[in-house]
């Protein structure tokens, strides 16, 4: 039976609600919002201003629209252009190309976005406008992370920084240290990430910015949550609460319940979850927000059904879903279904339990959710399965396994697994049914270490949340005792100390006048001739600024040109050593296989089945050291060391000894492979490179078919050349995943549907390879209907 456990609280996941408002917005900018009153007043100032005023009325206001309304903004944003190169005002040039530049990123024209930025630094530099230099610097950055350029990236924020800290503006190196902490975790470095945040929540709590404060210890939480560091996490949840509560800000201190609250629900600590999720939801019994008290209730539920106590997570649901219904919360409504559903099974009420749990997939369904309809796919194939209805229990089981693979859930693979694997069983199906328990225990086992930590984690905080407890209630009396003995005193040092200063304020100001006055006849004079002398000095200063400029510029682009260079140097070297890794892999697994058949099996076999074992053997121990001659080959290739060798080539033959290879990994998920290639269909191109990637089109596209799929390679003549087609009934690929494909950037690499590893580089080498033969790869995919991967080579002169 499925761990019911594990399967609201992944549905709870879903209803971890009421985020912080102001950590939706990733990154910090230097300009606030303004609220609409103040907008209305810049506009009522704009008839009667002139000038410089007039541009910087005009680029405010730029500034204000640009998230509202876009056409607007660019309205401002020009006027105040044209304006400022009229009458020569440099700052208001930059500022509206600054705004420009903000207007074309909102669009995602990050490309766009980056010149107009350029623009406007260039110009900020010639003023020596350090503040507004680094705060485009800060732009360029992150139009760099929205292009997951991380390092270039990374490079202006450092720029950014090193002028706030020149020019001592604590509030901008807080701002770039937040930015950076953001780029580490993009990148998975947790430890650097958490180290920026930190520097950047020391600066903001010093200059008592709790806003951003609190930011940075909610991020720092989230990741020490991620990491499954929990304690960690609770102490940070903690300080943003205690923040909260000295403001007296209800609805912040609301949220923040509700975060540990969550917390400790997902550590199993459901006495601490529901007395956190019970004072979120008197909080917001007082300030009436009848959405938030429906999550609440649902929280609360949550952990009712935790506890087993069934009754009254029925009743929390039931008065839930009366607040929320026809509320535009279909979502959070699904999910509620869905619980009830779960009750009903554990009960053995399996006709109400398949009622919800059909009503919450509908509702999956309607809204397109096909991540949120994983959990009711699950809960009835499990029901069904308990009916006895064993097509309907297998149906739903493929289609939950199938989803949860898409978003790798790794829980719902692994209960999904088992489902197929009882299911299988009744129906006889015993070698299908071992399959997916084989498939089943992996999956579980790689769980199990997390689940292991994360039990010792919940002992660790419980003791330390109880110890502080107790240490708060000490410390809270001797602070009282404290503050009484403590009160009169410093009433009397306060009325004596304000008494000294204003009399020392007072005669401080009467001397400051009369020196100041004395001094400035003389200052005047000395001042004047100064000036001269200084405007020389400045004039040929300039010419030789103006020098060394042009100079740092030209050997920056440089620099830049030589990185580039190296990097690319780089990622090819790494991409090798990959790549060999990577085509090694499947023969030494079939090797590595008919080795154990014939250990374990040697003496319950007959003749014949020994004999087909050791003929594959033999064939498979062949092909292996083909392929490592190859792999020597493009080792050589990638050094230089021998050319590019196109031959005539039949490609019939090279796909009957690719099919041989892979033909025992095929046969093991049930998948029918087959060639539609004529003989004599003859390309002319390097036999090496091609074998490497029909090898690798044709090994991918098994990895990516379910159990019974079908792939067919075909081929036909298309003009000078032949177009090779490598087609499956597998998963498919989004286009959001098509883009990520054939990109030597960006490693993209995901398990096969039974767990198979990659590296991601193998199709980077098929587009090399092919593209160096004359040709062209692409594929055309469509998501749950598989993929056809199609590449072009030059057709063979017939002689």
């Amino acid at each position: 039976m499925l761990k019911i456990i594990y399967l609201y609280k992944l549905l709870h996941q879903g209803l971890l609600i009421i985020i912080l408002a102001f950590f939706l917005s990733d990154y910090l900018y230097s300009q606030d919002i303004l609220p609409e009153k103040s907008i209305d007043s810049l506009k009522e100032l704009l008839p009667s201003s002139s000038g410089e005023s007039k541009i910087d009325l005009l680029n405010s206001l730029a500034s204000e629209y640009s998230s509202k309304e876009a056409e607007v903004s660019m309205d401002y944003t020009k006027h105040a252009y044209e304006l400022a190169k009229a009458i020569s005002y440099p700052k208001g040039e930059g500022l509206a190309l600054l705004n420009h530049g903000r207007l074309y990123y909102l669009r995602e024209e990050y490309i766009k976005s980056v010149g107009y930025y350029e623009r406007a630094e260039r110009i900020f530099k010639n003023i020596e406008d350090e503040a507004n230099t680094a705060e485009t610097y800060n732009y360029i950055g992150i139009a760099y992370i929205a292009m997951q350029n991380y390092e270039r990236a990374l490079n202006y924020y450092l720029l950014s920084m090193d002028i706030w800290k020149e020019i001592n503006d604590e509030n901008g190196i807080a701002k770039c240290n937040y930015n950076i902490g953001l780029i580490y975790q993009k990148l998975d470095k947790d430890k650097e990430s958490i180290s920026y945040f930190d520097k950047a929540s020391e600066i903001f709590s010093k200059l008592n910015d709790n806003v951003n404060t609190n930011r940075m210890n909610y991020k720092i939480g989230q990741i020490y949550k991620d990491l499954s560091k929990y304690d960690k996490a609770l102490e940070y949840f903690q300080k943003t609460l205690e923040s909260y509560e000295a403001s007296k800000d209800s609805s912040k201190i609301a949220s923040s319940l509700n975060n540990i609250g969550n917390l400790y629900f997902e550590l199993g600590n459901n006495s601490k979850a529901l007395e956190y999720y019970q004072k979120w939801y008197s909080i917001l019994k007082i300030i009436g927000n009848e959405t938030k008290i429906a999550f609440a209730i649902i929280n609360i539920g949550n952990v009712y059904l935790d506890l087993g106590n069934y009754r009254d997570a029925l009743k929390a649901y039931d008065e839930a879903l009366q607040k929320i219904e026809g509320k535009g919360f279909k979502g959070k409504e699904s999910i509620i279904q869905n619980n009830i559903g779960l009750i009903y099974k554990i009960q053995k009420k399996y006709t109400l339990a398949l009622k919800y749990c059909l009503r919450s997939l509908e509702m999956r369904e309607d809204l397109g959710d096909l991540e949120g309809a994983i959990v009711p796919l699950t809960s009835l194939s499990e029901i069904h399965l308990r009916l006895g209805n064993l097509a309907k229990a297998l149906s739903y089981a493929d289609r939950s396994l199938t989803t949860a693979y898409k978003f790798d859930k790794k829980l719902l693979v692994r209960d999904s697994y088992k489902l197929l694997y009882e299911i299988n069983y009744k129906l006889q199906n015993y070698k299908t049914a071992f399959d997916y328990h084989v498939n089943y225990a992996a999956v579980r086992d790689s769980i199990l270490s997390i689940e292991s930590r994360r039990r010792i984690d919940q002992l660790r905080i419980m003791y330390e949340s109880e110890k502080k407890e107790k240490q708060n209630e000490l410390l809270s009396m001797e602070v009282n005792i404290q503050k009484k003995e403590v009160s009169n005193q410093e009433n009397i040092t306060r009325f004596s100390i304000a008494i000294t200063v204003l009399i020392l304020m007072i005669f401080l100001v009467l001397y400051s006048r009369y020196r100041t006055k004395q001094k400035a006849n003389q200052l005047l004079s000395e001042t004047n001739e100064q000036v001269n002398k200084a405007n020389v000095k400045l004039s040929e200063k300039n010419e030789l600024i103006t020098k060394q400029k042009e100079d740092l510029q030209r050997l920056n682009k440089d620099l830049i040109t030589s990185e580039e260079k190296l990097r690319r140097a780089n990622i090819a070297k790494d991409k090798f050593f990959n790549i060999v890794a990577h085509d090694l892999k499947n023969p030494l697994q079939a090797i590595l296989l008919s080795s154990y058949v014939l250990f374990n099996k040697y003496n319950l076999m007959g003749q014949k089945q020994l004999g087909e074992v050791v003929t594959n053997l033999y064939k498979t121990t062949t092909l292996y050291a083909d392929l490592l001659e190859n792999l020597l080959q493009w080792s050589r290739t990638q050094s230089g060391k021998i050319e590019f060798n196109p031959i005539s080539t039949d490609l019939s033959v090279l796909l009957r000894k690719n099919i041989n290879l892979l033909e025992g990994t095929a046969e093991r998920k049930n998948i029918y492979l087959t060639s539609h290639v004529n003989e004599k269909t003859n390309v002319f191109a390097d036999q090496n490179m091609i074998n490497s990637v029909i090898r690798n089109l044709i090994s991918n596209a098994i990895k990516f078919t379910f159990n019974r799929g079908q792939v067919t390679i075909s081929a036909h003549e298309n003009g000078k050349f032949v177009e090779i087609s490598v087609e499956d009934t597998g998963v498919g690929i989004s286009n959001r995943e098509l883009d990520k494909l054939f990109r030597i950037d960006i490693t993209f690499s995901t398990l096969g549907t039974s767990m198979e590893q990659g590296t991601g580089l193998g199709l980077i080498l098929c587009k090399e390879f092919i593209e160096k033969n004359g040709g062209k790869i692409w594929v055309e995919s469509e998501v749950d209907k598989g993929s056809i991967f199609k590449f072009t080579l030059p057709k063979a002169k017939k002689d």
